[in-house]
């Protein structure tokens, strides 16, 4: 037995690898869906496609432009995704998605809507309103998806970096992501996350450190520029017109029968790409894409 954590054997020949090829160490299953989750990444990779948040949600690079009432939106189409075991096999669930953002960066909806003259009481009900509890896309990491839960007014992006390697937060994203702020008065947000690999000897209070079934964990501290946040789905005043609801159907209602046709297109796709063709920056997902998985669309009614 390994001590030191289970391994997953994948054992290949030239034209597949079916269930039977792969040997696990230990009774779950989980590693191998892991592995033909990240196969599926690097073929939707493959085909150009991004992936927002953690969520196996894959769309197109090139959004679909929406403008009503001098208010623009991004709508995002693809596909979200998942592999699960199924009657002693492996089952793809394949769905046509539609994800709508806004054009216009956080600090950007901030001074139209303000116009930097505002009273207290006019900020504060736009960032309970519109910024705190609400999701935003990040122009940075990989287009991650965070909730924002604080704002500070007074922290600057010329305020000091918490690692001592970049002078402030402006340095940072200018070196570590190759962004230049443009604003240095724009307002910064920040996210809670939880640390799992935290030095414990370094907490004075130990009520910080907090338990779940992953373990111990204490709240981490991650603070955005707004110039990096897009704003995600619509506000209420949004929903409320008839107009740009109108618009936005258009693109994002699809009947059941043209949804069945969109993902028999994709997997179609999917099967077709030639890796060879293209090579990522990541090795990992150009390993799993040399696997080759190949999906039956036609094994069971579900299309999967």
């Amino acid at each position: 037995p390994n001590e030191t954590g289970p391994d997953l054997i994948l054992q290949r020949n030239p034209d597949r690898i079916d269930l039977e090829s792969l040997h696990l160490g230990f009774k779950d299953n989980s590693e191998i869906l892991k592995t033909c989750n990240l196969i599926l990444k690097a073929k939707f990779k493959g085909l150009n496609m991004m992936e927002l948040g953690r969520l196996k949600k894959y769309y197109e690079a090139k959004p679909k432009r929406v403008i009503c009432n001098n208010i623009g939106l991004l709508i995002l189409r693809g596909f979200s995704s998942s592999i699960l075991p199924y009657e002693g096999g492996l089952l793809l669930n394949l769905d046509y998605s539609t994800r709508i953002m806004r054009e216009k960066n956080l600090w950007e909806e901030i001074l139209d809507e303000l116009n930097g003259n505002h009273t207290k009481s006019e900020f504060d009900n736009f960032v309970n309103e519109r910024v705190i509890g609400r999701s935003f896309i990040l122009r940075h990491a990989n287009h991650r998806i965070v909730r924002i839960d604080e704002v500070d007014e007074k922290m600057k992006i010329t305020d000091a970096f918490p690692n001592r390697d970049f002078r402030n937060y402006a340095e940072y994203f200018r070196i570590r992501y190759r962004m230049n702020l443009s604003d240095r008065d724009q307002l910064m947000c920040c996210e809670y996350s939880k640390n799992y690999k935290f030095n414990r000897n370094a907490i004075t209070d130990k009520s910080q450190i907090l338990r779940d079934r992953r373990g111990e964990y204490v709240f981490q501290q991650n603070w955005y520029p707004s110039e990096l946040l897009t704003p995600c789905g619509l506000t209420d005043e949004m929903r409320n017109d008839f107009k740009i609801m109108k618009e936005i159907a258009k693109e994002t209602k699809k009947y059941p029968a043209d949804r069945m046709q969109l993902n028999s297109n994709k997997i179609g796709e999917l099967n077709g790409f030639d890796s060879s063709k293209k090579k990522t920056k990541d090795t990992f997902l150009d390993i799993a894409d040399e696997l080759n998985m190949n999906i039956d669309e036609g094994y069971n009614s579900q299309g999967a």
